[in-house]
């Protein structure tokens, strides 16, 4: 059983497309188990939980807004982990990332694509190519951590039936 540390603080789309992911990464991995690690507010995002997830709010725009006092925090759960998953690629999972490589733990980065991004968006001599999906940079990441990975997720709510009252209740509303 292996500890999984994943990474995603901003961007509400974003941390929102990570959850297909994350989900299908935990339930073919049952023996793992993984913590995320994204902004207070977007923790909601996160329902109906495999059992091996647990997600937790970092506060970076206030308490751990210093990069000392975040991997401070963050070392708490950089302890318990065997890997750690940055699905963001900035300023500060960098400086997460520095921490777990001095604690002897590996380390899986997107590959935001940058460089095909500036290649797209220059003024002049523009290489009009397809980029990568971000679903798919994400898959890599735990693809490269050598996790069993099949895109399986269907829904947050795939168990359970929808409440249709509600919907049509709101529907009336409008």
């Amino acid at each position: 059983m292996a500890t999984y540390l994943v990474v995603r603080f901003s961007a509400i789309g974003d941390v929102a497309m990570t959850i297909p992911v994350i989900y299908s990464a935990a339930k073919q991995n049952p023996d793992d188990r993984f913590i995320v690690l994204t902004s207070p507010f977007l923790t909601n995002l996160f329902q109906q939980l495999p059992p091996n997830v647990e997600v937790h709010g970092i506060d970076i725009k206030g308490d751990q807004r210093c990069l000392i006092r975040l991997n401070l925090y963050i070392y708490q759960w950089m302890k318990q982990a065997d890997a750690v998953l940055d699905l963001h690629d900035v300023i500060r999972t960098k400086a997460i990332r520095f921490v777990a490589k001095m604690l002897g733990k590996p380390v899986y980065t997107i590959d935001k694509g940058r460089e095909a991004r500036k290649v797209l968006t220059r003024k002049e001599n523009k290489e009009k190519k397809q980029l990568t999906p971000v679903f798919d940079r994400y898959e890599k990441v735990f693809k490269d951590a050598s996790l069993r990975y099949t895109r399986s997720f269907d829904s947050l709510f795939a168990d359970q039936t929808p409440d249709e009252q509600a919907i049509t209740s709101e529907m009336k509303i409008l």
